[in-house]
């Protein structure tokens, strides 16, 4: 077509022009079917021209320099021409964004440049050819600065031409017809295709906002200065600013604080060679809230400007930190329980073992130390029935298999396991089978030292057994206590009477025997009557600070008589042995008790060994632990006798129990024993065995307490009397008359009163004096106690002497024992009355 429009015009626009209407191919072939084509109609227009309009025409470079030149300049600009036109229709170009006077600017240098070329040229393009270069002036203004600066350079160009290049020069619109028809045609081809250019640049302008606008994801523009030059709505709509407040604003101040170092390193990347940059920052909203997002920022090439294509990653970075978070807290709550359990594990009280299925140990806690000596370490890799006591290993062997079929069941089990030190200790414990669970894959055993427990309990068992043996003897005494009382008022009056029926001298011999009689027969009942109460541990103690070796010395001479001289008395005496505060009596009772006993066990004769000793009981005192902590001396009364079988050992101390013939015991030999040293503070321990002998241990507390040894009072020569008066007050008249009668036949004055209140009322009637106060402690209405206190108060120099065969009671003992009186037990006899009374009187 361009070709037969040249054809047409050829009258008017000489051959020398014959390029001219062949741009405006170039350029529709170029638009409309893009750079191959545009290239194709460059070459064909040069070969069309070439043949049919150079001179000479109708051959194919044929020709001089200067058109070989100018061809060649066509086939240059026409490729330009494809090329700048297919970058017009690519939606990637948008042109300057630089204002309009700059690109107006632009175009008129363009056109300025082409000028100056065609000006170097021009010896070899001649002036007919004057419009060759200057459409490269208008397509690059068109390609660069948009419609008005391509009119702009077609209007240059044109004026350039006309005054510089058309015949005659320096003329504006003198020309031809054919000549203003060339500068016509310019000037419609260059309009054409500035047109074009603009069109197609708008068209692929179109076509980029459409996908712009419907894409989903957030695209955008950035400027060299860091702006946003555009943004599209899902940029907005997440963001939730409009687009003025986003290109209002460098771009790092949307970036959240943390993230603006990574943003400024990744955009600095692409403005020094970095072609495309990946990355992930948080853009902050109006509100302050963030939103993630995952960049993909570009440079085009030969442009200053930045494309980005950015995702909203904020959903999957808050799924993402959410299951961090709870891996994270998942992991700690692993390495809480880990550290819990394992702590558990490490501190626990327990020894915890892991078996495999054929009971080698596994694992073994640390607690092994403490409980058997090993060290895990020596324990691990071994078997567990190395450590079984052979006789539980059956039953432990059984358990294991019996743990293997049942998975999962925990089941109890008692044995004896060995220590490091070859001893054995008692374990109790559970066993569960988790050799199927991945955790564990093994038989947990968790066991806990009884011992100590099994050893406790046969301590309380004994113990029971003590305090039924107590209970049995405190059965034993109450009875006892109350016979005692009853009898030593009655015994009071059987040996007060024979005793004055026996010192009169008119009595015949026959009478005087059978009254000697039932004297000694009371003397026996009150002998056993005190040795009821000392069992019973309710006779009156009169302690004293005694030197137990002085005590057994004084005795060895009357027990070496008394056992026989078939046995030997060998004395084992500590020179250290401390002292005790016991009733002197009851411990001569204790030591002559025990010796008989011995000489007993011993028939075929033997040696009997009394030792003393000093002994600390402290934690580390082995040899009995019932008895509590302190000093104590030792008294240690051995034989080599028959011994005791544990039945037997077990019942020594019952009363009225014995192994003797009928008639030669009573059975409270060492019942008296064991409540005399009982009363006292004391333990008795018993140690015997057949045919081997007895060993009686005794520990009386020691006491620290200046020791004064006492003279002994000698037996007076006459039954002491007196004459003064004396109130007597006893609850039982039997008691009272014979009193009475005693201490009136030795001279005294007696006023004798029933109970209390009615020895108040006598003592009131008395205007004389009164010089002793003998009375009861336990009586109804008022006790001697009372009684003695208020008749003080009244007589201040009245002494008191306390008589009572009732010992049963508490005030009794704390009466007699916390105070420095006067005291005679019942039974009596009338020279212990006399004899006390007297003492009385002469106390100062």
């Amino acid at each position: 077509m361009a070709t037969t429009l040249k054809l047409l015009l050829a009258p008017a626009i000489d051959k020398e022009s014959p390029f001219l209407i062949y741009f405006a191919a170039v350029m529709l072939t170029a638009w409309r079917g893009g750079l191959l084509p545009g290239l194709l109609a460059t070459l064909l227009a040069a070969a069309i021209a070439d043949y049919l309009f150079l001179t000479p025409t109708y051959t194919l470079l044929g020709h001089d320099p200067g058109q070989h030149l100018r061809l060649l300049m066509f086939v240059a600009e026409g490729a330009l021409i494809s090329v700048l036109s297919v970058a017009l229709r690519s939606d990637r170009w948008t042109g300057s964004h630089a204002p309009l006077i700059l690109r107006c600017g632009v175009a008129v240098m363009t056109a300025a440049a082409v000028f100056g070329l065609k000006l170097l040229l021009d010896p070899l393009i001649t002036t007919e050819s004057p419009f060759l270069l200057f459409f490269s002036s208008v397509i690059l203004s068109v390609w660069y600065g948009g419609l008005v600066p391509g009119l702009l350079a077609v209007l240059v160009s044109a004026v350039l031409s006309d005054y510089f290049f058309l015949s005659p020069t320096h003329s504006l619109l003198s020309k031809d017809f054919g000549q203003n028809l060339s500068l016509g045609i310019f000037v419609c081809e260059g309009t054409l295709i500035t047109v074009l250019g603009w069109a197609a640049r708008k068209l692929a302008m179109r076509k980029r906002d459409v996908l712009f606008s419907l894409s989903p994801d957030m695209i955008g523009k950035i400027n060299r200065a860091g702006f946003f030059e555009r943004v599209n709505p899902a940029f907005v709509r997440l963001l939730g600013r409009t687009e003025e407040e986003m290109m209002a604003k460098p771009l790092d101040e949307f970036v959240h604080a943390d993230d603006r170092s990574k943003y400024t390193a990744e955009i600095s990347k692409l403005r020094y060679g970095v072609p495309v940059s990946h990355f992930d920052i948080r853009l902050l909203g109006p509100d302050g809230s963030d939103k993630w997002l995952s960049w993909s920022v570009a440079r085009v090439e030969g442009g200053d400007s930045l494309y980005v294509v950015a995702q909203d990653l904020t959903v999957q970075k808050k799924a993402e930190e959410d299951l961090r978070t709870e891996r994270e807290r998942a992991e700690a709550a692993l390495r809480h329980s880990e550290r819990h359990y394992r702590s558990l594990i490490e501190h626990s009280y327990d020894v915890i073992t892991v078996l495999d299925a054929d009971g080698l140990i596994l694992y073994q806690s640390p607690s092994i130390r403490q409980w058997r000596g090993y060290e895990p370490s020596d324990i691990i890799g071994r078997q567990v029935r190395d450590f079984v006591h052979a006789d539980d290993l059956p039953a432990i062997e059984e358990g294991l298999t019996f743990k293997l079929s049942q998975p999962g069941v925990p089941i109890k089990f008692e044995c004896r396991m060995r220590h490091q030190d070859g001893s054995w200790r008692h374990v109790e414990g559970t066993s569960i089978n988790l050799l199927t669970d991945p955790a564990i894959g093994g038989i947990i055993i968790n066991t806990r030292d009884t011992t100590e427990r099994k050893q406790m309990e046969a301590a309380l068992r004994e113990s029971e057994e003590r305090l039924r043996q107590a209970q049995r003897m405190e059965a034993a005494g109450q009875l006892a206590g109350g016979i005692a009382h009853d009898f030593n008022n009655i015994l009071t009056v059987i040996n007060g009477y024979s005793e004055l029926l026996l010192h009169r001298p008119v009595i015949d011999e026959r009478a005087r025997e059978k009254i000697s009689q039932i004297h000694k027969a009371g003397m026996r009942a009150a002998a056993l009557t005190r040795q009821l109460l000392a069992f019973s541990r309710k006779q009156i103690l009169q302690p004293k600070l005694l030197d137990v070796n002085a005590l057994v010395s004084d005795l060895h001479t009357l027990l070496q008589r008394l056992i026989g001289e078939h046995i030997t008395v060998a004395l084992t005496l500590d020179a250290s042995a401390g002292f005790i505060k016991a009733d002197p009596g009851q411990i001569e009772q204790v030591i002559i008790n025990l010796a008989i006993n011995a000489r007993d066990a011993m028939p075929e004769g033997g040696t009997l060994t009394i030792a003393t000793s000093n002994v600390v009981v402290d934690e580390a005192f082995v040899d009995d632990d019932a008895v509590p902590p302190g000093e104590y001396v030792t008294l240690v009364v051995s034989d080599t006798g028959v011994g005791m079988t544990a039945e037997v050992k077990g019942l020594a101390f019952e009363p009225f129990f014995t192994t003797k013939e009928h008639g030669k015991g009573t059975g409270l030999g060492l019942s008296t024993v064991y409540g005399i040293v009982t009363q006292s503070d004391g333990n008795i321990r018993v140690e015997s065995e057949p045919d081997v002998g007895t060993t009686i241990k005794i520990y009386l507390p020691r006491v620290y307490e200046p020791y004064v040894p006492t003279a002994s009072t000698p037996p007076p020569h006459a039954a002491p009397r007196g004459a003064e008066t004396i109130l007597l007050v006893e609850d039982e008249q039997e008691v009272r008359v014979m009193a009475r009668e005693i201490l009136e036949v030795s001279g005294y004055r007696v006023i004798v009163a029933g109970h209390g209140e009615e020895a108040l009322e006598v003592s009131e009637r008395h205007k004389g004096t009164i010089h002793l106060l003998v009375t009861d402690i336990v009586m109804p209405r008022m006790g001697g106690r009372q009684l003695a206190e208020r008749l003080l108060a009244a007589r201040p120099g009245l002494k008191v002497l306390y008589i009572s065969g009732y010992t049963d009671d508490m005030i009794v003992r704390r009466d007699v024992q916390d105070a420095d009186i006067a005291y005679l037990p019942k039974p009596f006899t009338p020279g212990d009355l006399k004899t006390k009374v007297r003492d009385v009187m002469d106390t100062e």
